[in-house]
């Protein structure tokens, strides 16, 4: 008589096997799942601070090529006084550069003015708030935040904004 396959017992060593194999698998897999998981996450917050701040830095860089083209209308931070009065045409264009202006420094708000998770994010808000006081301070900037843009902004950026103007030392331009 051939002898059978398994052996007796043959399966309780295969069950026992398979079981300490799966606590195994439990001991090293959850915690490896857990740090896995966790770099992702970090990668991912890491990536949209990157995207957040080169979108930031590609706004403020073209605000400062439309000043630099068009310093005729008096929006450099260095220029006080324009030189001649504005025609209409001109004037509109300068309500429109402060209109970039804005949005460009409520994206900064939204981004930067909550959560400070790191340093970083702590770095970029106190600089970004420090050129909303640097704007807020300048009278033209304040005449046109009133008479044009106060009020198609989000609400708790215009607050922000109103109590920085508030609290400003009032500057020539």
């Amino acid at each position: 008589m051939p002898e059978p396959i398994c052996q007796p017992g043959f399966a309780d060593h295969l069950a026992l096997l398979l079981a300490m194999a799966a606590n195994v698998a439990t001991v090293f897999g959850i915690p490896i799942a857990l740090l896995v998981w966790w770099r992702d996450r970090k990668a991912a917050r890491e990536s949209r601070e990157n995207n957040t701040y080169q979108t930031l830095q590609q706004q403020y860089q073209d605000f400062l090529r439309l000043c630099f083209d068009n310093s005729h209308l008096g929006m450099a931070t260095y220029d006080r006084q324009v030189a001649r009065e504005l025609t209409e045409d001109e004037q509109a264009q300068r309500i429109t550069a402060y209109e970039i202006l804005v949005s460009m420094l409520e994206h900064a708000y939204f981004m930067y003015s909550r959560d400070h998770e790191k340093d970083f994010q702590q770095r970029q808000w106190t600089g970004w708030n420090q050129y909303m006081e640097y704007w807020a301070a300048r009278a033209r900037f304040r005449e046109i935040w009133k008479n044009y843009l106060r009020h198609g902004f989000d609400t708790n950026f215009v607050a922000h904004m109103d109590g920085l103007i508030a609290g400003s030392k009032e500057e020539d331009a």
